[in-house]
């Protein structure tokens, strides 16, 4: 009985080891990571580029790929990283189904990458000693070629690691790279004016809203305050500064209520925007035989 007394403390002494041994090891840590090379991409998952409102060529970094050493000899060692990209879109997708998204490939007239991708689908990265990241680079030689109505994305995945190091366990092995731009127009306003109904009365406008680039020198928001219907707003670079603005809706017939019209008899104004403060002047109405008269001015904030 004493040496079976004996066996069970130590059984239970070396459980009590294990388990203390595994609470020790910090979360988010994985045992097979340890004292490895870890080769990651970053950012993880998702992440977004903007390029900026020019007509001339522009180069950016998508993603970087990261080569955490795990000692000096690494260090002087090297490291070639094989990625596969998202030719067929599947990637993209299954991020959209996941997050409530709506990407879709960035179509390959638009831009060039370098390293390239291969006719395989893949691209490869090689990390010489020293050498700790390594970018995707992504030349768009014209943003304003691009559908403004779409949403784009390219993807890739961390498939192999070959050399010094071995893919990280603790993080994701694909990124989904929202690309887009805005034009110099977009951004945060605020809209103060009203809406004259010919039955229901005036309502007031006095609201924040975001103006989305649609071209280089168009960006949408929405009508007065009635959230249904939106605003496409262009500006002429080159129109007098009085009248530089047109107005239109994908959703119903808008019209000018410039001073030669005045809708309902309220005083009307040419669209206009002031460049220098970054205000629109607004003047338009839709619905021709009972119009909604709207007058709103948006300033940048």
């Amino acid at each position: 009985m004493k040496t079976f007394n004996n066996k069970l403390r130590l059984l239970i002494g070396f459980l009590a080891l294990v388990v203390i041994t595994g609470s020790c090891v910090p979360e988010g840590e994985f045992l097979g990571d340890k004292g490895q090379t870890l080769v990651k991409l970053y950012p993880q998952n998702y992440n977004k580029v903007l390029f900026a409102p020019v007509a001339t060529s522009q180069t950016v970094a998508a993603l970087e790929v990261r080569r955490d050493v795990g000692g000096e000899a690494d260090l002087n060692s090297s490291t070639t990283v094989v990625l596969k990209f998202d030719k067929d879109a599947s990637m993209i997708n299954e991020f959209n189904d996941l997050n409530d998204t709506y990407f879709s490939l960035l179509p390959s007239t638009l831009y060039s990458s370098l390293p390239a991708v291969g006719t395989d689908g893949n691209l490869s990265l090689t990390f010489g000693p020293g050498e700790f990241v390594k970018s995707i680079m992504i030349t768009v030689p014209n943003v304003f070629d691009f559908d403004f109505s779409q949403k784009y994305a390219l993807a890739y995945k961390l498939v192999s690691v070959s050399g010094t190091g071995i893919k990280s366990l603790a993080v994701s092995d694909t990124t989904v790279v929202e690309i887009g731009a805005q034009n110099a127009y977009e951004g945060w306003y605020h809209s103060v004016g009203f809406r004259d109904h010919p039955v229901n009365g005036v309502y007031t406008v006095d609201d924040d809203k975001y103006l989305y680039t649609i071209d280089q020198y168009t960006v949408e928001t929405y009508t007065g305050d009635y959230v249904n219907y939106r605003l496409w707003i262009t500006v002429d670079p080159l129109a007098p500064l009085a009248n530089n603005v047109t107005i239109m809706s994908p959703d119903v017939m808008l019209f000018d209520n410039d001073p030669t019209v005045n809708a309902r008899g309220i005083t009307g104004g040419y669209n206009h925007y002031d460049p220098v403060n970054k205000v629109y002047y607004l003047y338009y109405y839709y619905n021709a035989n009972a119009p909604r008269v709207i007058q709103e001015t948006i300033t940048k904030k």
